[in-house]
């Protein structure tokens, strides 16, 4: 069960690594930046909760 989590949370990574990359090269540096961060922050906040129950 854990190789798949592991698995799953590499293709997620690549994914958005690639769609930021997209949007900062067709759109704007600023919005792929702004989204990079708010996505980081938002897996911190989830690290942290999941973290706090165990």
């Amino acid at each position: 069960m854990m190789a798949i989590n592991l698995i799953l949370i590499a293709v997620a990574a690549f994914v958005l690594t690639i769609a930021f990359i997209v949007i900062a090269q067709e759109i704007s540096v600023l919005l792929g930046l702004g989204l990079f961060i708010a996505c980081c922050y938002g897996a911190y906040k989830v690290i942290g909760s999941r973290l706090t129950k165990l």
